[in-house]
């Protein structure tokens, strides 16, 4: 599953499929287009053509809304808050609203509009910094009063909170909240770093610290109040990472602050971060509707408001939990999803993505964000070790003692001994023996890619003894190595989308590995690494036996991904 508490089950994200049944979105995006990107998508709005939800329409009236691509927007996002859009579960979370605050990027009067309740609304002090990123705060004296009061709009601290943060928090700022001044400290706040203790001070009840402070502060933060457990629980980007016994104490008659906390009245630990979107709920919201929140925000704020149209759910759930937000990149996944789907443009349009069990596109933002999978099914992150170099080409390995665990393990990955594949997209100049890819737990228990002395290419799945599964005079170290066993005795070696060899080996007298597969170097099966490997790789997939267009295909989108993003 996606995590350990199993927030967001139901997705085509993985083998508990996120997502099955979202669809794409599909509000009629007009012909007007609002940028090219370089043709890589059709990015566009509507152009007053086509009807919105009568709620969207009001929040356009209110806040004096006219761009199209804004609207359009924004429109998409009340569709998915109500569970009539694109997320992964297709929760309402709308009915369990109390203020939704968009932030809108054409002013600091626009965003001061709730979009669930517009007779409820911000009204900012101190003229905090507005710009299309969101408001800014100085950590003195700005910040926001929402417009809702605790004991008045909610009724008791069965609430919960919700703030999208730009950058890391090192001192105590809290970013939204309110609370007594005395003790017991009744309300609710996210208060993601207390420099009194390194701890997370995010509650909402009487309050209580949580545990040790995330070392990850950004995206969407959230806490609640969870009345049947009794607990406040505080989540990151949709996934719960913490919860603490919590009394639920008395609501207090307080308005909650932004950029700030109201501390019996007054604000207090002024925040100096960029904000990009508020939410205030009714609390008790279950997993599922959590994850469809940060889902739908992440989509608004860097998808549908960069007027990305046709935005695949896949997409953004991969880039909310890498933190990608460069438009180009986004563009590129988005496409690569279609692509992979066989809804995009490749040379057979074949459903390829079915057919993958994890997708690793390397992102170019990060070392950190590289680490993502787009789909997988024991383990979303590869885990670097000895710090590989990373740069907009993709991870470079140093042939001695870098490498990555792709976490992937065959044996409790549901992989199949007579239909495999295993695709790496590298960039390398070697001449020694290197493998790119792989677990060599035993003669019988081995997938394995990799490059020999001899300039061949070599890719065993699950041959026994010293039988050759593929193997072919390798052309350079460079391009896209594909290799799919679809059957036990079809297995056949691909480069650059061109078949270059088949073989023969007995698959059913193999075992599955039970140890993880390595990029870069091999897992000796104890998790030792061995036959590192020289080189850059961007983009690694395993999965089931791929047929020739499927494999034509997965080249033509991996080509296409890697061309976008200029390498």
């Amino acid at each position: 599953m996606a995590n350990e508490n199993g927030w967001g089950d139901g997705a085509s994200n993985n083998n508990i499929g996120w997502g099955k049944g979202a669809v794409n979105n599909n509000i009629n995006w007009g012909a007007s287009h609002f940028t090219s990107l370089a043709g890589l998508t059709d990015i566009t709005g509507q152009g007053g053509g086509s009807s919105f939800d009568p709620d969207a329409e009001a929040y356009f009236t209110a806040a004096g809304i006219t761009d199209t691509t804004e609207k359009d927007a924004v429109n998409q996002l009340v569709l998915d808050l109500k569970g009539e859009g694109s997320t992964t579960n297709n929760s309402d979370v709308w009915s369990s609203s109390i203020g939704i605050y968009p932030v809108s990027p054409t002013s600091l009067t626009a965003s001061t509009f709730n979009l669930k309740n517009l007779a409820k609304n911000i009204t900012w002090f101190n003229s905090p910094t507005h710009s299309s990123l969101g408001i800014t705060g100085n950590g003195i004296d700005m910040y926001g009063d929402a417009g809702i009061n605790i004991l008045n709009d909610i009724g008791s601290n069965n609430f919960g909170l919700y703030v999208e943060v730009d950058s890391q928090n090192t001192s105590s700022q809290s970013e939204i909240g309110a609370n007594k001044s005395s003790s017991p400290y009744d309300g609710g706040l996210i208060l993601p770093f207390y420099a009194g203790g390194a701890r997370d001070a995010s509650a909402v009840g009487e309050f209580v610290f949580g545990g040790n402070a995330q070392v990850d502060r950004t995206g969407l933060l959230g806490v609640q109040y969870n009345t049947t457990l009794g607990v406040t629980e505080r989540n990151r980007n949709g996934i719960k990472y913490s919860s603490t016994a919590t009394p639920i104490g008395i609501a207090q008659n307080l308005n909650i602050f932004l950029m700030c906390r109201n501390f019996g009245g007054s604000g207090a630990l002024f925040t100096n971060k960029t904000h990009s979107f508020y939410g205030i709920t009714n609390g008790d919201l279950i997993e599922n509707q959590i994850f469809d929140l940060s889902i739908s925000i992440y989509k608004y704020r860097y998808f549908t408001l960069k007027g990305i149209a046709n935005v695949e759910i896949e997409a953004v759930e991969y880039a909310m939990s890498a933190q990608i937000k460069d438009v180009s990149e986004l563009v590129a996944i988005n496409n690569l999803v279609k692509d992979l789907k066989g809804t995009g443009s490749t040379t057979n349009n074949t459903d390829v993505w079915s057919s993958l069990d994890d997708i690793a596109p390397i992102s170019p933002t990060s070392l950190a964000a590289a680490a993502y999978k787009l789909k997988y099914v024991n383990t979303q992150q590869i885990t670097w070790a000895n710090s590989p170099t990373h740069s907009s080409s993709g991870v470079a390995f140093n042939g001695s003692t870098q490498y990555g665990d792709f976490n992937y393990i065959p044996s409790t990955a549901g992989a199949s001994l007579t239909s495999a594949s295993i695709t790496l997209s590298v960039n390398g100049s070697g001449s020694s023996t290197e493998v790119i890819y792989g677990v060599i737990q035993a003669t019988t228990q081995r997938e394995a890619y990799f490059f020999t002395a001899a300039s061949s290419t070599v890719c065993h799945l699950y041959q026994t003894g010293t039988t050759t599964g593929v193997s072919y005079t390798t052309i350079d170290r460079q391009g896209v190595f594909i290799t799919s066993r679809r059957a036990i005795d079809d297995i056949e070696g691909y480069e650059d989308g061109v078949s270059q060899n088949t073989g023969t080996g007995t698959a059913s007298a193999g075992t599955l590995p039970s140890a993880s597969s390595f990029i870069a170097a091999n897992n000796d099966g104890t998790g030792t690494a061995a036959n590192h490997a020289n080189t850059t790789i961007n983009f690694v997939a395993r999965g089931s036996g791929l047929t020739d267009n499927q494999a034509q295909d997965l080249y033509d989108a991996i080509s296409t991904y890697n061309t976008a993003l200029s390498r």
